[in-house]
């Protein structure tokens, strides 16, 4: 069985800074919408993989390439 290789980490350009993202990410309302701004910023902040952020999240990896694309 053949691997495939890991696919390059999602690019976001953020319509706001660093320091505001991360404020936008603390100020949700619940803790899902939180768990999804949290996706966003990793991906902003540290280039993180989908299946890196979804492990952590306790989420599928599919799940968290289509928060970014929502973004």
């Amino acid at each position: 069985r053949r691997l495939r290789p890991m696919r390059t980490a999602a690019t976001i350009t953020p319509w706001m800074d660093l320091d505001e993202l991360e404020r936008w990410v603390r100020d949700a309302p619940t803790k899902a919408l939180h768990e999804r701004r949290l996706a966003i910023w990793w991906t902003a902040r540290d280039r993180r993989h989908a299946t890196e952020i979804a492990a952590l999240l306790g989420v599928g990896a599919r799940t968290i390439r289509r928060w970014i694309r929502s973004f």
